[in-house]
């Protein structure tokens, strides 16, 4: 490739998915904005950068909502792990038998696995309060 030249489709595109994503070349950011411009509500005032941009905020708020929620999730995984490793040592249960217990536990008293979990490394029980 030219150094004058831009990566192309072929390569993938900023608009795409994925990491091996690269710069879109010109007429792909205008085929982009002119259909983003077209079906935008409120269009007629926003100039196609503007069209263009506020589109790439909508994403990167998209992908940070995923990325807090994902970390959450996180979180929570390793609060039920390590409750499930403390009812595993306890109770001498295998760790599909300690899970059980403990999703049949906050079902019985309707309380979110994570919370339940929280508890289990606390006082090392399942029972409520």
């Amino acid at each position: 490739m030219e150094p004058h030249e831009t990566a192309g489709a072929s390569r993938g595109s900023a608009m795409g998915e994925g990491p091996e994503s690269v710069v879109p070349d010109r007429a792909e950011v205008t085929a982009h904005v002119d259909a983003v411009f077209a079906t935008s509500p409120g269009a007629s005032r926003l100039t196609p950068v503007e069209a263009y941009l506020l589109e790439a905020l909508e994403r990167l708020d998209t992908a940070e909502t995923k990325a807090s929620q994902l970390e959450t999730a996180l979180g929570h995984s390793r609060e039920i792990g390590a409750a499930i490793g403390v009812l595993m040592a306890l109770r001498k249960l295998t760790r599909d038998q300690a899970f059980d217990l403990l999703r049949r536990a906050s079902m019985a008293q309707n309380v979110k696995v994570h919370v339940l979990a929280a508890r289990v490394v606390e006082t090392g029980s399942t029972d409520p309060g």
